[in-house]
């Protein structure tokens, strides 16, 4: 096998695993609502803040390395905040809770309308 051969073998398997990671997009943004649900209940609970931390964490890794360099970007800033607030010692402001959750609303809507057919 030549190195182009090889090349191209490599590139087609790393779309296909993007493939898989847009397939499963649906059921990330549903595990992430699941999420917004118990912060809703109670938003001093750490576990579902340090939940959806791990899942844009994730998405953000993901998207980039399979060529969805927008949809990390937007997932990287979200989890950066998530992680600012399950960290906090007051776990902010309610302002703040309520701008993130809208925020992280507006990207789960985009990635609705532009990754999940």
């Amino acid at each position: 096998m030549t190195d182009d051969e090889k090349a191209q073998e490599l590139a087609d398997a790393i779309r296909a695993l993007g493939d898989v990671f847009v397939g499963r997009l649906p059921a990330t943004m549903s595990s992430i609502d699941d999420e917004l649900a118990l912060i809703s209940q109670d938003h001093q609970v750490l576990t579902p803040w340090q939940n959806l931390h791990r899942q844009l964490h994730s998405m953000a890794g993901s998207a980039g390395t399979f060529g969805y360099p927008e949809l990390g970007d937007k997932a990287r800033a979200l989890e950066l905040r998530a992680g600012d607030i399950f960290r906090s010692e007051t776990m902010t402001t309610e302002e703040n809770r309520a701008n993130f959750v809208a925020d992280l609303r507006t990207y789960m809507a985009w990635v609705s309308q532009n990754f999940i057919k």
